[in-house]
């Protein structure tokens, strides 16, 4: 195994580990507080990596902070690989549950095939078309296992008389009859790997919810702390993308600022001529018409 590999291997451990470290706290967060989640798992142990050492370097302020509990800061980390983790165990959980639908893939493709060589088989006199009668050729994993069952007897029963004949092989009919087992099998335990997924995902859901509180009371206190300065997104960075802007100005201080800018008209002197629109109400025009 590669370094790059192995290092892999021991930060999924690590993850899964920090996971199981904060279980029973993740147990005691009632259903109605639980969190949507809206950011990667992965891109969020990231970002409180990268930003960790200048956040710490607040920790005395923050312990100065009224009502702040430090421990959001502290366990900010290990909330950050335990969410990590519930989501590598809830992809873990998907993907073997997904063994069902390519083995009655494989099944579904070689009961086609198997069917087709039987039908040449009828249509040559071979073999009596009453054996392929009770086929259902539905979709259903039991219908499917059960079809691939009788086609292998069907096919042992008449082994002699078609050698040579036909092109099924024997490798064929053993992988149709393991196929058919491993499907009955595997359908028999499905349940299981599905009640798995689900509390997984809910696992997964308390994680995240976990988390975000934490580093959105970590990200409250850099703001209160940093407000002055103006660098606490940089800090404490939003998890979604969304930074603040500054403030658009309004219509009223847009036409204040621009009044403000406007030239201002030289005085005019006594006597001498001006013209009409210099007249109108402007500083240093005369008020009255001649």
């Amino acid at each position: 195994m590669s370094k790059s590999a192995g290092g892999l291997e021991i930060e999924q451990r690590s993850t899964l580990i920090a996971l199981e470290e904060i279980r029973a706290e993740l147990s005691q967060l009632p259903e109605y507080e639980l969190l949507h989640q809206n950011v990667v798992p992965l891109t969020a142990l990231v970002t409180v990596r990268g930003v960790s050492r200048e956040i710490k370097g607040l920790r005395a302020e923050m312990l100065r902070l009224p009502d702040f509990d430090i421990s959001n800061l502290d366990r900010l980390e290990l909330y950050a690989l335990a969410f990590v983790g519930a989501q590598a165990r809830y992809d873990a959980l998907r993907e073997s549950n997904r063994e069902p639908e390519a083995l009655k893939a494989e099944a579904e493709a070689l009961r086609a095939q198997l069917y087709g060589d039987a039908k040449t088989l009828v249509r040559r006199k071979i073999v009596a078309p009453q054996r392929i009668e009770k086929l259902s050729r539905r979709r259903g994993y039991e219908h499917v296992a059960s079809d691939l069952l009788l086609l292998a007897t069907v096919f042992r029963c008449h082994f002699n008389a078609i050698a040579g004949k036909c092109a099924t092989t024997e490798q064929e009919l053993v992988r149709a009859e393991a196929l058919a087992h491993s499907i009955t099998t595997v359908v028999s335990r499905r349940r299981e790997p599905l009640e798995a997924v689900r509390d997984a995902l809910e696992v997964r859901k308390r994680a995240f919810t976990v988390f975000m509180r934490a580093y959105g009371q970590v990200r409250r206190a850099v703001q209160y702390l940093r407000f002055d300065r103006g660098d606490a997104d940089r800090i404490a960075p939003p998890l979604t993308g969304k930074r603040r802007r500054p403030p658009r100005k309004s219509q009223k201080d847009e036409a204040l600022v621009s009044t403000e800018n406007a030239a201002v008209p030289a005085p005019v002197e006594p006597g001498a001529p001006v013209e009409i629109s210099q007249r109108v109400g402007l500083p240093g025009s005369d008020p009255f018409l001649n």
